[in-house]
Formats: structure tokens, C-alpha cells, sequence
């Protein structure tokens, strides 16, 4: 059994990698800076608090727990990532980066994409820096392994085609019978997982020495449709979702100027279709066993027993734009890139 360092406190990818690897056997201690996201694991880990920016504090942690691996939940900053390739430099501790698949930049070289295909340019800052860091480490002399996440929702989080609310607005819409805009014609492909499969998968890579300089991506193993996403909810709500097709070129445009940015800039308005062939030929026996339609359920149980959902009586710029949209479409004239497309 292995001994084992988590940097960041387990969140929703975080928690089920703990559990399962506590359920093998494990030894597991967490750096983290304020302990919150490991209280419900009680004494089953060690915990200490730390600032993760602190490189005197990541260094004394690795001193005392002297794990055999490191699963950096939390690194962001290619300032940071110097940081842990100095300390770790000529040890033989396995370190595992939790990137994203955002580094492989969108729209993607190949559908679905694998770890080995082409990378486009990464969008926005976080992808940008989280793509420095892997490079980083690429190029060093660590004994590493790079996973990287899909998009992966949790008890709290269920993402929306164009905001960042965590699905807040989404699901009472879905309930009240309210329109839900979906880009394109709704055929759109999304890798949709959940944080518990996902945790999973990243404790088998971090405990297999074969997977030494090796990346793999993190992902269910079956894309959807934008539209296939939102019946799924639909089931388990109860409901027949009213959804609204509008191009999403038009959309971008309208919802930029009316929030300031949206999820379709750098994300939702391309198909995100991600290869697991890697990993499954590493782990032919890993199955993904929390499924759509449950880790659904649960977000929505948690919601509603914790108030968060709020009320449809609020607009919001979805609202708008469906409404412009409606009273626009007869007329509309798609741009040069949306015939081409």
C-alpha cells in the first residue's frame, strides 16, 4: 500500500479519489489550507493546514509525511509549478498534476480527441496557464503523471450552456416549463461526467507506477448532444424541457454584451468529444459507476435541501434572448462562418 500526499482539500473530484484509495488500503495525508473539504472524513486521514503559494510549507509537509506520491489538486500558476519540480528534483516521490482538458485548446484537433493528437491554441487564461505548467512539466526530471479532468459535475455544480451559476437558474426553469436555450440545432456533442467517476479514475492513475510520464484524460466514455443533455434532465425532473435552438454565433454575441462574457466563448460552443481509449487500456476493469441520470438526481436532492435554487421570477439575460431571438428569427441572415459551418 502506498502512502500518499493530496494537495487541496477534497472537493467534488477530490472526495471520491480519497475514498476509494482509503478503501484499497491506502495511507492518505491532505495539505490544505483551511481542512473544511476533509472534515467529513474524520480521522480515516491526516490533515495539515498550509497555504498551497507557501513553498516552505509544501516542502516541510513532504519532509514529515514522506509520501511515495503527490496528487496536486490545486496547482494553477507556473510560478508554483517551479516551485514543486524544485522540491521534488532528484527524489523518486511520483507526482500526478490535475490539469484540465481545456489545455488541449478548442475547437479540438480531432473528435473524439485523444492525449496523442494535436493540440490547438488553449482559450482563455486558466487553460493557457494550466497548459504552461504541463509543459513545465514535461520537461523536467520528475517522475510524473498529468491527468486531465472532463467537464465534471457534483452534488453542487451542473453546468449551463452560457453561464456560470452552477445550473442555480437552470433546473427551475426546466420545472417551470421556461424556455432553455440550446446553441446550434442541438446536436452539439458534450463529454458529460460526474466528480465521483471522475476521482476514481485519477486514484487509479496516481497509485500505478505505469503510469509514470503518461497523461490521460478523465472523462465518461460516451459523448451526448446539447439536446440529448438537457432531455436526461428533463427525465428526471418529471418534465419535457422547451428548448430553444438559436445559432451560436448570435448567442455569443448577444450574451457577451449583455453579462459581459459567457461559457460559449471558450467552451460550450464547440463539441467536446474526449478518447478514455487510453486509460481503459490501462484499467480494463474500471467501470464508471455513478450514472447520468443519478449523479442528476443527487445535484438536484442537494439543491433543494440546501435552498439554492432560485426562482424563476427573476429575468435573466436568457430571458432576452430568447425573446430578441423570437421576433428576429424570420429574418435572420446567417454570417459567412455559420453557412460555412
Amino acid at each position: 500500500m502506498a502512502k500518499i500526499g493530496m494537495i487541496g482539500g477534497p472537493g467534488n473530484i477530490g472526495l471520491s479519489f480519497v475514498e476509494d484509495l482509503l478503501a484499497a488500503g491506502h495511507e492518505i495525508s491532505i495539505f490544505t489550507k483551511t481542512g473544511r473539504g476533509a472534515a467529513a472524513l474524520g480521522d480515516k486521514v491526516s490533515v495539515i493546514l498550509g497555504e498551497r503559494q507557501s513553498a516552505s510549507a509544501l516542502r516541510d509537509f513532504i519532509t514529515t509525511f514522506r509520501p511515495e506520491v503527490i496528487v496536486d489538486f490545486v496547482l494553477f500558476e507556473p510560478l508554483h509549478m517551479e516551485g514543486i519540480i524544485h522540491i521534488l528534483e532528484g527524489t523518486s516521490i511520483r507526482y500526478c498534476f490535475v490539469s484540465t482538458v481545456d489545455t488541449y485548446g478548442f475547437p479540438l484537433s480531432r473528435l473524439p480527441m485523444r492525449e496523442s493528437d494535436p493540440f490547438a491554441s488553449p482559450l482563455g487564461r486558466y487553460a493557457q496557464q494550466k497548459r504552461v505548467c504541463e509543459e513545465m512539466l514535461i520537461g523536467s526530471s520528475l517522475n510524473w503523471t498529468i491527468v486531465r479532468p472532463g467537464y465534471s459535475s457534483g452534488n453542487d455544480f451542473i453546468l449551463s450552456f452560457h453561464r456560470h451559476d452552477g445550473g442555480l437558474d437552470l433546473v427551475p426553469r426546466l420545472r417551470a416549463g421556461r424556455p432553455v436555450f440550446v446553441p446550434d440545432d442541438g446536436k452539439t456533442t458534450i463529454n458529460w461526467g460526474f466528480a465521483e467517476n471522475c476521482g476514481r479514475m485519477i486514484a487509479a492513475i496516481s497509485v500505478d507506477p505505469r503510469t509514470v510520464r503518461e497523461a490521460f484524460t478523465c472523462a465518461h466514455a460516451f459523448d451526448i448532444t446539447h439536446d440529448r443533455y438537457y432531455e436526461i434532465m428533463g427525465g428526471v425532473l418529471g418534465v419535457e424541457p422547451n428548448l430553444v435552438h438559436i445559432p451560436a454565433s448570435y448567442a455569443m454575441d448577444f450574451l457577451v454584451r449583455a453579462d459581459g462574457s459567457s461559457l460559449m466563448e471558450n467552451l460550450t460552443q464547440f463539441s467536446l468529444s474526449f478518447s478514455v481509449e487510453k486509460f481503459q487500456k490501462f484499467f480494463p476493469n474500471f467501470e464508471w459507476k455513478l450514472s447520468l441520470e443519478e449523479g442528476f438526481r443527487r445535484y438536484v436532492a442537494n439543491a433543494d435541501l440546501t435552498g439554492r435554487f432560485r426562482p424563476t421570477t427573476h429575468e435573466i439575460a436568457e430571458d432576452r434572448m430568447i425573446s430578441e431571438w423570437t421576433r428576429k428569427r424570420e429574418t435572420y441572415i446567417p454570417s459567412d462562418f455559420e453557412v460555412l459551418s
